[in-house]
């Protein structure tokens, strides 16, 4: 509709424009034709008022019938054809006084208030060949040319004459190349939505394609080897020494780890959303499953936890609100130095569960902290260059939170540490 309407509109100015541009040239060319007349009438009367015609005396003319004298003081008393002959009369015998048919022209343009004259011509009709000429003739676009003016009999001459185009056509220019200006912008900015979408749809495909790979390739081999790990634990439990078991555990923590990390990669690279199973849930048990994991993966992290009664017992998704708080523990403790002590503390706050996970690491500066939340963004410094990961732990902790209606908010100060804080609602 935008399209049709820019469109319709710079029509419409296009036209209104030729339309004016016409009506000037007809009424310019009307005014030459008034002047050229009232010129060659007074030039008439003066040349045949001394003594080339006898019914002309002293600018009288007079009748032979009744002999009857009346002034001859204007050019309606000549005829049409009658003024053509003197033209002719006049332009044979060179006697067309130039000078004083431009001072008429401009006077007459000026009383009317038209555009100032540029230059003026006669030239034959037939060839085209300029006669005489008033100002340097010019084919400038700057310049509008009035309807012709017909000379002499059988129209043989033509009076031509070019006039300053008015402000009000370059206006029109104007807002007429601002109209293609802006419509050429909006055909491009849909070529270029068009274009966005094109390879959005693309992109989202070839997502969808390496999500389900991925789930066939890693999901399934990390979910046969994490039961395999189990049975062979549960089977020869009497068995095993106390090393060997501790291997097993070992494994089996990675592969949970791998298998926490595998549907992170595939909720963000699908986009979907998670679905979620709440219930009561006992915070404290959740709270020593974490520190028993990170006592296996990273002993030298000192990680610790605080709860308030009131926070003993959550409406939560187990195994979501599981995997948000290790993510949070995991990147605190990669960002720590070699000495992390991480701290988690929960209470309730007007009938919304809050967490908070902090650490003694490297803080996160102000312009970087909304960043951070960006799937595969890391931080452009040193140490988290020597650190591995991919991006994804706090993406996926943003989209549990939003998907519980929750909200998460970074409190660092650079070189001391940084406080997660994640409010969800009950």
């Amino acid at each position: 509709m935008l399209f049709l309407f820019l469109l319709g509109q710079g029509v419409w100015i296009y036209h209104v424009r030729e339309l004016k541009v016409k009506e000037f040239k007809m009424r310019a060319g009307y005014l030459l034709s008034e002047v050229a007349e009232e010129y060659i009438a007074d030039e008439g009367l003066k040349y045949l008022a001394y003594g080339r015609d006898s019914s002309f005396r002293n600018g009288r003319l007079r009748e032979n019938k009744d002999e009857k004298c009346f002034p001859v003081n204007h050019f309606y008393v000549f005829s049409e054809d009658k003024i053509h002959l003197v033209y002719d009369d006049l332009y044979e015998n060179r006697e067309l006084d130039v000078r004083r048919l431009d001072s008429l022209l401009r006077n007459a343009l000026t009383e009317r208030s038209m555009p100032p004259l540029v230059c003026w011509a006669i030239s034959d009709r037939n060839t085209g060949h300029i006669l005489l000429t008033c100002g340097k003739v010019s084919g400038s676009d700057k310049l509008i040319q009035a309807v012709p003016a017909n000379l002499g009999c059988g129209f043989q001459h033509h009076l031509i004459a070019s006039f300053e185009l008015p402000f009000v056509f370059n206006a029109f220019m104007g807002i007429l190349l601002v109209e293609v200006i802006f419509l050429l912008g909006f055909i491009l900015s849909l070529l270029w939505q068009w274009h966005y979408i094109h390879t959005f749809w693309k992109t989202s495909e070839v997502k969808m394609m390496g999500a389900a790979h991925l789930e066939h390739e890693l999901k399934k081999p990390i979910a046969i080897l994490l039961n395999a790990v189990e049975d062979l634990m549960e089977s020869n439990k009497d068995i095993l020494t106390a090393r060997e078991q501790l291997k097993l555990k070992m494994m089996r923590v990675r592969l949970i780890k791998m298998a926490d990390m595998t549907d992170t990669l595939l909720m963000i690279c699908g986009n979907s959303t998670p679905q979620f199973k709440c219930a009561d849930l006992n915070v404290r048990q959740e709270m020593d499953m974490v520190l028993e994991l990170f006592e296996i993966l990273k002993p030298y992290a000192k990680v610790s936890f605080h709860i308030t009664p009131e926070a003993a017992s959550a409406c939560l998704d187990q195994v979501y609100f599981f995997y948000m708080v290790v993510n949070l523990v995991d990147n605190a403790i990669k960002y720590s130095g070699d000495h992390p002590c991480v701290t988690i503390d929960c209470w309730k706050e007007n009938d919304n569960f809050v967490i908070a996970v902090r650490d003694n690491g490297i803080g996160i500066p102000k312009r970087e902290q909304k960043r951070i939340f960006r799937a595969f963004y890391r931080m452009n410094t040193r140490c988290v260059r020597r650190t591995t990961g991919f991006g994804l732990g706090l993406t996926f902790v943003r989209k549990v939170v939003d998907t519980y209606g929750g909200d998460i908010q970074v409190e660092s100060k650079v070189g001391v540490g940084s406080s997660f804080i994640v409010v969800l609602p009950q």
